[in-house]
């Protein structure tokens, strides 16, 4: 139920299943034309959302995986919405062009929204497309080798080993 605000927790389906051109899922955004493309516009006016994350992956051209955190501080990846007829409503994570330390890995990333600007993401299209162009998370970078995979629920117990190979200044 949503809050005074309007704002609700809610369970969404990764992938925008109805994308035109391919019979593929559609899983990303490029912030900076979302406001160009018929497809994604009033979605992106109308209905972002924020996704709770404390890490996400990125591989390089040799396909090795590497784990992107801010230590155990919870984060947000900024996204839309597109309401469905039947089933759950669809979301996008939104990318951006990759601040230094993941440029070295990938040419891209996903839109990382602190959590005292989440808020203000969700406020209005200009200030979210701003939050998006800055870079408030500091992030680390880790190589993932065989490991195994780290949860939310493992930090919240903070039973997860720390990451602190690589800090982006």
């Amino acid at each position: 139920r949503p809050d005074q605000q309007g704002v609700a927790l809610r369970l969404l389906k990764w992938g925008y299943s109805w994308h035109y051109r391919k019979k593929t899922l559609l899983i990303n955004a490029r912030s900076e034309t979302v406001l160009e493309k018929a497809a994604f516009r009033d979605d992106f006016i109308k209905q972002r959302c924020l996704i709770p994350a404390v890490g996400f992956y990125e591989w390089n051209e040799k396909k090795e995986q590497f784990r992107f955190t801010s230590g155990d501080e919870l984060f947000y990846l900024g996204g839309f919405f597109h309401h469905q007829a039947e089933g759950f409503d669809e979301f996008l994570i939104m990318t951006k062009p990759p601040v230094k330390l993941v440029a070295e890995v990938h040419n891209r990333m996903p839109a990382v929204i602190a959590a005292d600007q989440a808020r203000d993401f969700l406020d209005a299209p200009e200030t979210a497309l701003k939050i998006i162009s800055q870079n408030q998370v500091v992030l680390k970078r880790a190589l993932v080798q065989g490991e195994k995979q780290v949860s939310f629920v493992d930090l919240l117990a903070n039973d997860a080993p720390q990451v602190s190979d690589h800090d982006e200044q």
